[in-house]
């Protein structure tokens, strides 16, 4: 159930194309010191464009403006529904900034409406875009394009963006959107207010090779000389984010198929064991007509019994189990009935192969030298 478990988290849908796709972490430390923060990151996006392996790329800002949501998540989210207006709950939605090639970096693939064009990066359009998994809980049934919301009550003062399209459900790069379901999110064009903190989104004509990085790396040496980049692919950070679930999940394999083989040794000790003690009974039994099918029949019955006996305990337990294994599943576990009938056909087969000596040596008994043994 725990590998079902992983390799259903790793089959989701990323929202994007995401063979081709690499980060970019920074902070620029003299941002506004000498040039304005669009002219630092248009010259910084020239520069990375110049590198061959660069097809597209797009710029997004973590945490909004001070004039935009600045991540109060208690905050209610205030916005216009039919004819009038309503106030969702703000828990667990993400907000970002991100200039008009963010979009196209990651194909993501829009649904509804537009998203902005290079005109629009800087200027102060009250304008946003929301992913599906916003659209479908504060508008269900309703088209968003053309709704406005805010971050706070509606009677509080300040700006109501438009929204003006509707993005399929992206993962973006921080650890909790890869883990967790999709969650409402609002997108902004950056204005003018931009921040020293950056990720720039690198589409690649080809896989990210060492080389590229340590071009990209020399590019933003130039911009943020006190090394503060953070460069990585998109495979490279599913693998860190996931690292500890596909380490767990082989753990819980490893000790799974050690439990099998102790399994099997136990059983044929037991079976051994059986057919040792029954010698006599054996041997009485076959002076007395019983064939072959008969003892097997006999011993594998008894076998069987125990299996059937481990099996009903051991799924007890493992249902019991589960609850305490949720911490190490993003996504938690579930009962997989599918599951558990392979496990109790292998330890059915298991069973049998295991009886396989026993059960030669039992159908060797001399009727007559076991009787005389007694």
């Amino acid at each position: 159930m725990g590998a079902r478990a992983y390799r259903r988290f790793e089959a989701r849908d990323p929202g994007t194309e995401s063979t081709r796709i690499a980060y970019a972490q920074f902070r620029l430390p003299e941002l506004g010191r000498a040039t304005s923060a669009a002219d630092s990151y248009a010259l910084l996006s020239q520069r990375l464009l110049e590198i061959p392996e660069v097809e597209t790329l797009g710029i997004r800002f973590p945490n909004p403006t001070a004039r935009r949501w600045v991540g109060d998540n208690s905050a209610p989210v205030a916005l216009t529904r039919g004819e009038g207006t309503a106030e969702v709950s703000g828990d667990g939605i993400g907000a970002y900034a991100v200039d008009s090639g963010y979009f196209a970096a990651l194909r993501a693939r829009l649904r509804q409406g537009r998203t902005w064009t290079r005109e629009e990066n800087s200027s102060a359009a009250p304008i946003a875009v929301v992913n599906e998994a916003a659209a479908q809980r504060w508008w269900p049934g309703e088209s968003p394009v053309g709704k406005r919301l805010r971050f706070g009550s509606a009677s509080d003062a300040g700006a109501w963006w438009t929204v003006v399209g509707v993005v399929a459900n992206l993962r973006e790069s921080d650890p909790i959107s890869i883990v967790e379901d999709f969650r409402p999110t609002v997108y902004f064009p950056p204005g003018e207010g931009l921040g020293p903190w950056a990720e720039i989104v690198l589409r690649t004509k080809g896989p990210a090779s060492a080389p590229f990085i340590a071009s990209v790396r020399r590019a933003l040496a130039t911009a943020a000389p006190d090394r503060s980049a953070v460069i990585t692919t998109r495979q490279a950070l599913y693998g860190y984010v996931l690292g500890p679930m596909r380490r767990n999940v082989t753990g819980i394999l490893v000790f799974a198929a050690c439990g099998f083989l102790l399994a099997a040794i136990g059983i044929y000790g037991v079976l051994a064991y059986a057919v040792e003690r029954r010698r006599q009974e054996i041997g009485l039994r076959m002076a007395l007509g019983a064939g072959r099918v008969s003892v097997t029949h006999l011993l594998l019955r008894d076998g069987l019994a125990l299996a059937v006996a481990g099996l009903v305990a051991g799924f007890a337990v493992a249902i019991g189990l589960l609850r305490l294994l949720q911490g190490i599943f993003f996504g938690g576990l579930e009962v997989d009935a599918s599951a558990l009938a392979a496990v109790g056909l292998g330890l059915i087969v298991l069973t049998l192969l295991a009886g396989v000596v026993p059960l030669r040596r039992a159908l060797r008994v001399d009727p007559l030298a076991a009787l005389r043994s007694e």
